[in-house]
């Protein structure tokens, strides 16, 4: 079946509509120039050139920017999260530059609740399901996990209206 983006585009390519689709991709790379990765994820630091490069080259009209927003760097300090949103506001200026409609992605909401891993324990005796998997998750909780990378996406959005 594949992912579900991909079964998206092709269900609309069905419907007749014809596009161009490019993904420019990587597990766990932000969609942002300057994020240094180490290991595994060093190859993210390609992927913005790789994205303009396509834009330029492809006349590209749209770009759908999505990530796990509030998980790149949150552990840093309030300078290195301005950093990161002011070189994600300068690539999409960038990339605007270049003739694409740039659309930020808001961030999913992100709970224990929603890990499988916290959800049920396994261990040599068995199996153990949390005593509050049924209890509801309050969405303030959801909201106050993700409020301060959505007012950034936000205010970049402020900055360059052609975004959603």
């Amino acid at each position: 079946m594949g992912d579900p983006v991909t079964a998206g585009v092709m269900s609309l390519a069905s419907l007749g509509l014809r596009a161009n689709t490019y993904f420019v991709v990587g597990a766990s790379c932000p969609p942002v120039p300057n994020v240094v990765q180490q290991g595994k994820n060093a190859k993210c630091i390609d992927l913005p050139g790789i994205l303009i490069d396509v834009v330029r080259r492809e006349r590209v009209q749209s770009v759908v920017l999505g990530g796990f927003w509030y998980g790149y760097g949150y552990s840093q300090s309030v300078e290195r999260i301005d950093a990161f949103y002011a070189d994600l506001e300068n690539y999409v200026r960038v990339l605007q530059s270049l003739g694409a409609k740039v659309y930020l992605v808001l961030p999913v909401p992100n709970h224990p609740h929603f890990n499988p891993a916290e959800m049920v324990k396994r261990g040599i005796t068995g199996f153990q399901i949390a005593p509050d998997v049924n209890e509801p998750v309050p969405i303030n909780s959801l909201q106050a996990a993700v409020a301060t990378a959505i007012d950034k996406l936000r205010n970049i959005t402020a900055i360059n209206p052609q975004q959603l």
